[in-house]
């Protein structure tokens, strides 16, 4: 059995749904109810990115958590710094991180966009690859194994 900690990020996402604030929002029945997937703009420095209900928490968490600003969510509407806005405006480059761990999630999906003096290295090749269930001598992939990332 494994049990992990909360990172601060999920713990402020706790407080937001014990406090009533919704973080995870329904599609009410409107124009865009029967839509299932939706184009995600990752901010970039000098960016513009509209925002609509599916992505108005997302948005508020990166403003207040990398971009120092007070950033509600009333209704349909954010209100930054207690104006309301239907559009962002970012001082940085961010990335969407990605893992390929569904059992334990910790990526982007958990802690929202990564500010690009986050990002403390990159992949460059392959240090091992292995198939899981494999056992100890069986199982390596060796064409992979010091392989460039692409």
């Amino acid at each position: 059995m494994h049990v992990r900690s909360f990172s601060r990020y999920e713990y402020y996402l706790l407080g937001q749904a014990i406090s009533g604030t919704n973080w995870v929002r329904p599609l009410a029945s409107n124009e865009d109810s029967h839509q299932l997937t939706y184009r995600l703009p990752i901010p970039r420095k000098g960016s513009v990115i509209k925002v609509t209900r599916w992505n108005a928490v997302l948005l508020r968490n990166t403003l207040v958590l990398h971009e120092g600003k007070q950033v509600d969510i009333k209704g349909d509407t954010l209100y930054i710094n207690g104006k309301p806005t239907q559009h962002c405006y970012f001082t940085k480059d961010y990335y969407w991180m990605a893992s390929n761990n569904s059992i334990n999630l910790e990526d982007s999906r958990m802690f929202g966009f990564v500010p690009k003096d986050h990002v403390i290295g990159k992949a460059s090749f392959i240090w091992f690859s292995k198939e899981k269930g494999k056992g100890l001598f069986k199982g390596y992939r060796w064409n992979r194994i010091f392989s460039a990332v692409r």
